[in-house]
């Protein structure tokens, strides 16, 4: 006759024993982080690059333009893409002339200018600091140099009749004061990731854990990959708000049961119980309780 001995190493109560006399050390489980991706959509107004590629080929010292790409608005004023601008003559003989004059309307000078076919020789700026980059052919070779214009004459009676000339006229006041154009813009979407901390419901916190015990009784280690819903997080404390790892532990019912203050699960729980018995047997864990009873 073979006697089975029964394998005291997987008996419940006696690592309850150990437990209790410091022998097996309590898992403490490390901390877990609650966070999540958060993607969100940033948008953002910004001047079109082809804008500022204008803006910045105006204000240069001259910019090569056939006249018939000046606008002339309602109002007589010289625009190019909807910008203010001055014009003027780069090719000057200014030994014999001596300086031309620069243009912001389509004055008189201008019209009969353009009566005999001769706009072409303009260049326009949007450049403020009131010297033009001329190119000086009374010299040989010719002296391309920077001269300080003044505002054609017939210019200043049409700025008189609109009451905008103004004392010590210079062009960088008079383009802020009237230029009033705004630049186009275009609109950016970007998606953006981040990572947020949260506060996990009960539920999440009990999964995260139970994942980390590996679906396994904390105290008498069984397994539960199969039947999940079998394991409980256990408050050592009582306090289901502390979730610090060295408060919680993963339970199966039958030992959360037997916790401090738990008695009631036995009555909530019974067919839960039922299968615990029936899977400890299966998995060679000895209950006493259980065995002395049967």
């Amino acid at each position: 006759m073979t006697i089975r001995l029964l394998d005291f190493s997987r008996c419940v109560q006696i690592k309850e024993l150990h437990k209790k006399l410091g022998i097996i050390k309590p898992t403490v489980f490390p901390e877990i982080k609650f966070e999540k991706e958060i993607v969100r959509t940033v948008t953002t107004k910004e001047i079109d690059p082809d804008e500022l590629q204008i803006d910045r080929k105006l204000k240069k010292s001259y910019i090569d333009l056939d006249f018939e790409d000046i606008q002339i608005n309602d109002d007589d004023f010289l625009s190019f893409e909807g910008r203010k601008v001055a014009a003027y003559i780069r090719d000057q003989n200014v030994s014999r002339f001596g300086a031309y004059r620069y243009h912001l309307c389509n004055c008189s000078t201008l019209q009969d200018m353009d009566s005999k076919g001769r706009l072409k020789k303009y260049f326009v700026t949007k450049n403020d600091s009131g010297e033009f980059l001329v190119n000086d052919i009374s010299q040989n070779p010719p002296n391309e140099r920077y001269l300080k214009l003044s505002l054609c004459q017939n210019c200043i009676k049409v700025l008189y009749r609109k009451k905008m000339y103004f004392r010590d006229f210079n062009l960088k006041k008079f383009f802020t004061l009237h230029d009033t154009y705004v630049p186009r813009e275009i609109v950016k979407s970007e998606r953006i990731t981040e990572i947020q901390t949260y506060v996990p419901e009960h539920e999440e916190i009990a999964r995260r854990y139970k994942k980390m015990a590996e679906y396994s009784c904390e105290n008498c280690g069984l397994k539960c990959c199969n039947h999940r819903h079998l394991l409980h997080l256990h408050h050592v404390n009582g306090v289901k708000s502390d979730n610090y790892p060295h408060n919680l532990q993963v339970l199966c019912v039958s030992c959360h049961s037997k916790a401090p203050d738990h008695g009631h699960l036995k009555n909530k729980f019974s067919e839960q119980l039922e299968t615990i018995k029936k899977m400890r047997r299966e998995q060679s864990i000895v209950d006493l309780e259980n065995y002395c009873r049967n």
